[in-house]
């Protein structure tokens, strides 16, 4: 059974989304912030830091529009009034901000390969833990995922060549291979969130 945010403790890590009301690991699903007049009243909490009472929602478009329906009020036991487009770019922007963070860890910590050739060779190696893929890439595109698949390297596709180009102070960047094995689990645990944000379910 699931427990409230405001009983956080790692004995039950299970909580139930607000909005399906399945029960699930935390990690699974993204907290909300009730914030007392601000606008809006429930504010996105990726990294669950903020204090105060926090809902948990899979991050779908199906379950945050449960949510904003009254997933929200019934979790906090109150009427209240929020805009589901509205939390939904906030959401999404808070990924995206999460995304580039973790890219750029990968970076400083010159745990990442930087296009064709040296991604190839980290294949080769077997050092690659991900293989980020811009969506506009193209060139040898399918030969290095065909390679990354063979290895059993997950392919994630994240954002376009200028702005992977952007994190790596390039112009332009289609391929960045993530050595380091916990940075490529968050990268694929905030690529899948943010890709939920596009489907339904």
């Amino acid at each position: 059974m699931g427990v409230s945010d405001g009983e956080e403790t790692n004995l039950d890590p299970e909580r139930t989304c607000a909005g399906c009301r399945a029960v699930v690991a935390r990690d699974q699903l993204v907290r909300f912030v009730h914030v007392e007049d601000h606008t809006p009243v429930m504010v996105p909490d990726v990294g669950s830091k903020l204090g105060g009472r926090g809902v948990r929602v899979h991050p779908t478009r199906s379950c945050l529009s449960k949510a904003v329906r009254g997933g929200f009020a019934r979790s906090l036991k109150r009427a209240i009034a929020v805009d589901g487009a509205e939390l939904e770019v906030l959401l999404r922007a808070q990924y995206v901000r999460r995304l580039e963070g973790l890219i750029l860890a990968a970076l400083r910590r010159r745990q990442a390969a930087l296009g064709t050739d040296a991604v190839r060779e980290s294949l080769l190696a077997g050092a690659v833990s991900l293989l980020l893929v811009a969506k506009d890439a193209a060139g040898r595109r399918d030969e290095i995922c065909a390679r990354a698949d063979e290895r059993g390297v997950q392919v994630v596709e994240a954002g376009d060549k200028s702005q992977l180009g952007r994190l790596a102070g390039k112009e332009s960047l289609g391929l960045i291979a993530v050595l380091d094995g916990d940075i490529a689990r968050e990268i694929a645990a905030t690529a899948r969130a943010l890709g939920g944000l596009s489907e339904d379910g």
